[in-house]
């Protein structure tokens, strides 16, 4: 058995409890709010992108059933494009889900933070911040699911029209299916309208959450002297 000094002893220890500190105390808390924002902000990047291709993908069924054209390419266009409004549709809900789990982590502590300040109306300002900013946290989260609910409803608008138009591509088919494009039309424009929500809502968030350069604004009384 190794006997060690208990300096050194301490020595072995410290590190463990700076790194416990780090991850429990202000550098703790710093870190998983970072972490929560960066997460919204890449939900708002993957949303705006598949605003782009939903849009790209109804384009291009519109283009295959106003003929004119070589149908054959127009048909391998918008499979492409199908193809890939669904991979965005993957890296949307790939960026969700670690979202909603780093808020658990900072609503989680937040909560215990607030619950252990002695001062009572200092607590119960602290738990209304709280409150609000789960609020702001709720609306990404509604629209984003709503959004992905949208899109499937889309995409599967989509495949339809492709496995109809698979046996069967033809002057008469693609008239008849330009009389669902309407359908096609709002089952984008839902989707579009609930992105559109998901990424106001996630600016609104991190504007409220981000960290000021100096500190705040003078109250107007002490603006004005």
């Amino acid at each position: 058995m190794v006997h060690r000094h208990p300096l050194q002893r301490l020595l072995l220890i410290l590190p463990l409890f700076f790194a416990a500190c780090s991850t429990t105390g202000w550098d703790g808390a710093r870190s998983r709010v970072s972490e929560l924002t960066a997460s919204v902000e890449k939900v708002n990047a993957a949303a705006e992108a598949m605003r782009t291709r939903t849009a790209d993908a109804l384009a291009q069924l519109r283009t295959l059933t106003e003929g004119g054209q070589d149908v054959v390419a127009a048909c391998s266009r918008m499979m492409q494009s199908i193809e890939a409004a669904e991979k965005q549709a993957t890296c949307l809900r790939d960026a969700v889900a670690p979202m909603k789990t780093a808020a658990t982590h900072v609503f989680d502590q937040w909560d215990r933070d607030v619950a252990a300040i002695a001062n009572e109306d200092l607590q119960q300002r602290g738990k209304a911040r709280l409150q609000r900013s789960k609020e702001r946290f709720a609306a990404i989260v509604a629209a984003a699911d709503a959004a992905q609910l949208a899109l499937d409803n889309f995409h599967r608008a989509l495949r339809d029209h492709m496995l109809f138009l698979g046996h069967d591509l033809n002057r008469e088919s693609l008239r008849e299916i330009r009389a669902e494009l309407l359908t096609v039309a709002a089952s984008e424009k839902e989707a579009d309208a609930q992105l559109d929500s998901c990424i106001k809502a996630g600016r609104v968030y991190v504007s409220s959450a981000a960290v000021p350069a100096s500190g705040p604004d003078a109250p107007p009384a002490a603006a004005a002297r």
